[in-house]
């Protein structure tokens, strides 16, 4: 069994979900079968194509062998010998963004689901949604396969953490705009005033932000490894994921099996994860702070931790990259 990667991923973005998801799978599935890789930098043309173009054009390489073509964002490869698979992530585009930066991705998703003969979507929620955008797609042609959770992460020995002011550490990882609901943390921490703020990612501060951010302590941190991440939740007393909607969540795992509890909404793929594992609800500043008040019991906090870390513990890669080779080996012989 053969198959053509497109890692144009690479080429749209340094870091992300996506990014995480894609690296981790090629990286899980290089001993299992052939794998032949693609980006914007090596593809065999004659003529150099704007990234901005290149992105939204189908795939094309000559090939006499029937092969699996699976594209790390939506693309589609018109070889008569490639047989077409897709990862669905999640459908923010089409519930959150306006104008052409919509049209064009719903333009491209479409297209790669059409054609796909096997869609995997990364949650149960995301499933969902491909259903409720597209009901003619045959629900046979769809799986669910989850992501891994790096072994990167792990709860720390308390010698190996050396933040003494764990128990006022709330960390937030990620983008902030939109959907993600930051403003709901930030109004949370203007009430909760002797905790500090850590986060992660999402680009440079607007100065919109950095002045809602004046009456908090906060530091900012990005491009770390994951050995720093890891420690940053293990310094953090809770991380704070009021997102609206998610394909996946993957901080929210991340931080669990770190022994850092979660705080989240109760929607989209977050309401896959049973209420032993995450405090969770309808977010609101409320519920935030109450959740604060709750895991400042000792014997609550510490359930809540072990539950997680068990939970978190069942994503890996190596399950992710099997059931994945599973659907190929399965889609191969359909062909």
């Amino acid at each position: 069994m053969f198959a053509i990667y497109d890692d144009i991923i690479n080429d749209l973005q340094k870091t992300g979900g996506i990014s995480v998801y894609w690296q981790n799978l090629k990286n899980n599935l290089n001993d299992k079968l052939e794998i032949e890789c693609y980006n914007g930098e090596n593809l065999k043309r004659d003529i150099k194509i704007p990234l901005l173009i290149h992105r939204y054009l189908d795939f094309y390489e000559r090939n006499n062998a029937k092969h699996i073509f699976h594209s790390s964002y939506y693309r589609v490869s018109k070889n008569k010998n490639a047989l077409n698979v897709v990862t669905v992530h999640d459908f923010v585009y089409e519930k959150y963004s306006k104008g052409v930066k919509r049209l064009l991705h719903q333009f491209q998703k479409k297209n790669a689901i059409l054609n796909a003969k096997k869609i995997i979507c990364i949650s149960e929620n995301t499933k969902r949604d491909l259903l409720e955008f597209y009901p003619e797609i045959e629900e046979n042609r769809i799986r669910v396969i989850y992501h891994g959770v790096s072994n990167a992460f792990f709860k720390l020995n308390d010698l190996e953490i050396k933040n003494e002011n764990k128990a006022k550490n709330i960390i937030f990882v990620g983008q902030r705009k939109g959907y993600k609901n930051f403003k709901t943390l930030l109004d949370s921490l203007l009430i909760l005033k002797s905790y500090n703020l850590i986060l992660v990612g999402g680009g440079k501060l607007s100065s919109n932000e950095l002045k809602n951010l004046k009456k908090i302590k906060f530091k900012h941190y990005q491009n770390i490894s994951d050995k720093k991440l890891n420690l940053l939740y293990n310094n953090s007393f809770v991380l704070i994921y009021p997102s609206l909607y998610e394909g996946f969540g993957l901080p929210i795992l991340e931080s669990m099996k770190a022994g850092c509890p979660v705080i989240c909404n109760d929607g989209s793929s977050t309401k896959e994860i049973g209420s032993r594992y995450v405090l969770k609800d309808k977010i609101s500043t409320d519920f935030i702070i109450k959740s604060i008040k709750r895991l400042e019991q000792e014997n609550f906090r510490n359930e809540l931790i072990t539950n997680g870390i068990n939970f978190a513990s069942t994503f890996t890669w190596e399950k992710t990259a099997i059931q994945t080779f599973n659907l190929y080996k399965e889609l191969w012989d359909e062909y």
